[in-house]
């Protein structure tokens, strides 16, 4: 094959040019994910925001651990950006346990910031992370000891990163969560942690206990790493006895608490024995020159008793990130009803139901649902509406994708606003809100209440508060139900689940207080971790680090 001149020029210059189509972000928060069952098995998420700096980012490399393998990812993976477009995600293997995180079809973006979803299926036990171990009184625990993904220069101005654990526990006390925990010693947690994170334990919507962990300003290279014990009644621990129990001789402790796998130069006492004391110098200089991947004390057996952990009560070491009566009092209607949990296509189909009933809008058909614009408002209450009318403006229909989009920017928007916020002081907010503003306009003599739905009190004080206290609604009365379109929006209920992955850390797009709560209540959400085997393998043993956005 003969190239001209001409050709071998142009070749040269797309080559040259082709790094200026890459981009470059900064990570803004890591918020991981676990759902821990109770054979150790998992599914972990990560969502992760990335900030653009420059260029056209497309997404980053994610550099899973050397021990703990992903074995499936969710094919419903996604993310959204500033402007709350959603996106498939393409991730492809690169080498070993790396994988290029990308937006699907090419898609990239030039600025603001883009927020990646992502879950995977893997096994906690499988990778020695999570272990059994007992105390010295002869009560059997296991023990979790595990670090997140470690980032790169991309994290180094992180603002937080955060973890949540959901345990394979439904306790029966739904009150007091944390002062229980503490006061049952029911999560004993190393004191190191204690002083390192804010923690807070609650029930999670499925009824399970879960324990959240944040950190904030984290910068580059951090690890979040944990270390804790549970009962070990928790657990089906048969397979856990395959992988093997933790042995505290075969490993050393570093001064900070941090543990090095020290599996490949360990010898027996035998041989040992035989060695002259010549050998013995010279083998610890070779560790020290090889890597410095030793520590410096060996964990003697009895440091793993009950008495001897490094320990203390976390009610006097530990903080929650929920500032106690703290409300958020900016939130507008739509945003309202996401964090008053009001189901998303109830939330829909009174948009549709109010702008209908002003004769902006025309339901044409209901399956599929066809809905012509008649009028488009001077000014829109919020975004939400706005992106509402944009995804009739092409075709008249609406897809999942644009409704989705709307989903994830008031998810997006309620988590900057209300991250620090006491949920239920800030719901009863709202209600005692809603409560004057329709008890006013009784009074007034405004035209009586519509209840819609007898059954769900605080949907219908919502809807009544949205439609007539919306600025450019007048008081027409409605012809039809205003959740008549329920059924009618194009929204699969297991959009983010994949057929062969079922957690309860995969958000429901039905119970968006699976997404909102969490990411209000805990500044988590939704977001993955590297864990350490029983107190003994280490979050630097895999030190392998993420990033690399491109």
């Amino acid at each position: 094959m003969r190239f001209s001149v001409k050709s071998l020029v142009l070749i040269f210059l797309l080559l040259w040019q082709l790094p200026a189509f890459s981009g470059s972000g900064k990570i803004e928060f890591v918020e991981c994910s676990v759902d821990l069952q109770d054979d150790g098995t998992c599914v972990i998420g990560y969502t992760v925001r990335y900030r653009v700096v420059s260029g056209e980012l497309h997404g980053f490399y994610f550099d899973s651990q050397d021990e703990l393998h992903i074995h499936a990812f969710s094919d419903k993976s996604y993310a959204v950006d500033a402007a709350g477009n959603s996106y498939d995600l393409d991730i492809s293997w690169v080498s070993d346990e790396k994988y290029d995180i990308v937006l699907a079809n090419g898609e990239g973006v030039s600025h603001g910031y883009v927020t990646y979803f992502f879950w995977f299926e893997s096994d906690m036990a499988e990778a020695g992370y999570v272990d059994t171990t007992m105390s010295t009184d002869g009560t059997e625990l296991v023990v979790m000891n595990w670090s997140p993904m470690i980032w790169d220069s991309d994290g180094n101005n992180m603002e937080h990163y955060s973890l949540e654990i959901l345990f394979p526990f439904y306790p029966e006390f739904t009150q007091n969560v944390r002062q229980t925990v503490y006061d049952q010693n029911i999560i004993l947690t190393e004191k190191w942690m204690n002083s390192s994170y804010k923690i807070d334990y609650q029930i999670h919507e499925s009824g399970r206990l879960m324990m959240l962990v944040y950190k904030e300003d984290p910068g580059r290279d951090y690890s979040l790493r944990v270390q804790f014990y549970m009962p070990r009644e928790w657990f089906d621990t048969r397979d856990f006895a395959a992988i093997g129990s933790y042995n505290p001789d075969d490993y050393y402790q570093e001064e900070d608490n941090y543990y090095r796998d020290n599996r490949d130069y360990q010898g027996s006492p035998e041989l040992f024995i035989g060695l002259a004391v010549l050998l013995l110098i010279l083998f610890v200089l070779y560790i020290l020159m090889k890597g410095k991947a030793l520590n410096k004390a060996r964990v003697q057996a009895e440091t793993m008793g009950w008495e001897h952990l490094d320990w203390t009560p976390p009610k006097v070491e530990l903080s929650t990130f929920q500032v106690e009566g703290k409300v958020c009092k900016n939130l507008d209607f739509i945003e309202i009803a996401f964090y008053m949990e009001l189901p998303i296509k109830r939330i829909f189909s009174s948009i549709l139901s109010s702008f209908e009933a002003q004769k902006y809008l025309q339901v044409l058909s209901m399956d599929p649902l066809k809905v012509k614009i008649l009028d488009t408002p001077e000014s829109f209450e919020s975004d939400y509406e706005k992106m509402f009318f944009e995804a009739l403006a092409d075709d008249e229909y609406f897809s999942q994708e644009e409704l989705q989009a709307i989903m994830n920017k008031a998810i997006g928007n309620i988590r900057e606003k209300a991250w620090d916020c006491d949920v239920e002081a800030t719901k009863a907010y709202y209600q005692g809100l809603m409560d004057r503003y329709l008890e006013k306009l009784g009074r007034d003599g405004a035209p009586e209440r519509m209840h819609v739905d007898e059954k769900d009190q605080v949907y219908d004080d919502w809807f009544n508060y949205y439609y007539f206290n919306h600025h450019y609604f007048h008081f027409v009365p409605f012809q039809k139900d205003p959740i008549v379109y329920e059924h009618s929006f194009p929204i699969n209920d297991d959009h983010v689940i994949y057929k062969d992955i079922h957690s309860d850390i995969i958000p429901d797009m039905n119970v968006c207080h699976a997404a909102c709560h969490d990411a209000c209540h805990s500044a988590c959400h939704s977001a993955c971790h590297s864990a350490c085997h029983s107190a003994c393998h280490s979050a630097c043993h895999s030190a392998c680090v993420s990033g690399g956005s491109h």
